[in-house]
């Protein structure tokens, strides 16, 4: 008797596929690029789906959750994490299964057949050989060194576009500052989850032979705009000190916009008074 009430209750906690509610529409844009999509929940993070490996990775966290592909329910991923034992499958919203299906497409040429279970199967020596060379490579020291060079931004996009995954840190940031591309710049802090500046000195050592451009102003201010400091080892240039005290506003305002978007709205006036005392 008591085996068959466990049973019961083992059969009543077991949930099959279809079930669940399905996972809201991502935000924004999609990204698919080979065997990876790249996504943003509706709770800001940002995640990445490798139907090669059947996983599913937060950018930030880099926690990962496993993927699977189920008959006609389609694409599931696991709500609890791959240390848990018993997976809690999810069904990704409707837009994301098509992008993912042509992600799996990407590896067989076919589009998958609705089975009862179907895996993304990669040759295991291929597999191996691929993942020697990921291991040998590093996508961020490629990024770092091409901004040693001229056209950096677009060497950056080739590795992007290659190794989509890429997180990169103030290090990059500042190295980007220094070589005076803008554009890299650009890619560098836009690459989510964004680089965060706020408090870290622009020239952390003393760097030899500087001189200061135009370029460099540009890249300069656009790091001091977003909370950076020109550092100890700053060149003593009355030039220099004129562009942290002319961006000042800039972050001052970035700031005030930060508040409004997490939902704290200052009033006119106060606003007002925060201004000009920053102005002086």
């Amino acid at each position: 008797m008591g085996s068959v009430c466990q049973d019961a209750s083992r059969k009543r906690g077991q949930k099959r596929f279809g079930r669940y509610p399905t996972a809201r529409a991502p935000m924004g844009e999609v990204f698919q690029e080979g065997c990876y999509v790249r996504f943003t929940a509706q709770n800001g993070e940002t995640y990445q789906v490798d139907v090669s490996k059947m996983r599913q990775r937060n950018l930030r966290t880099g926690t990962e959750r496993l993927v699977t592909l189920r008959g006609q329910t389609g694409w599931h991923f696991d709500t609890n994490n791959t240390r848990t034992p018993d997976p809690a499958w999810l069904p990704y919203a409707r837009s994301l299964h098509k992008i993912l299906d042509a992600a799996y497409a990407s590896l067989t040429d076919k589009m998958p057949a609705a089975a009862e279970d179907v895996g993304c199967k990669v040759d295991e020596a291929e597999s191996q050989q691929d993942s020697k060379q990921d291991e040998a490579f590093d996508p961020r020291a490629a990024c770092r060194d091409s901004l040693a060079r001229d056209g950096a931004a677009q060497a950056i996009e080739e590795v992007l576009s290659k190794h989509p995954a890429v997180e990169f840190t103030i290090d990059e940031a500042r190295a980007a500052a220094m070589s005076g591309q803008v554009e890299a710049l650009r890619l560098v802090l836009c690459r989510g989850p964004q680089v965060q500046l706020q408090g870290h000195d622009i020239f952390d050592r003393r760097y030899p032979g500087f001189v200061l451009t135009e370029e460099h102003k540009r890249c300069i201010k656009v790091m001091l705009a977003r909370g950076a400091r020109l550092g100890k080892f700053a060149p003593s240039s009355k030039l220099l000190r004129k562009v942290e005290s002319d961006t000042l506003l800039l972050w001052t305002n970035r700031f005030l916009y930060s508040l409004l978007l997490s939902g704290v709205v200052l009033p006119d006036h106060v606003q007002e008074h925060i201004v000009q005392f920053i102005q002086g």
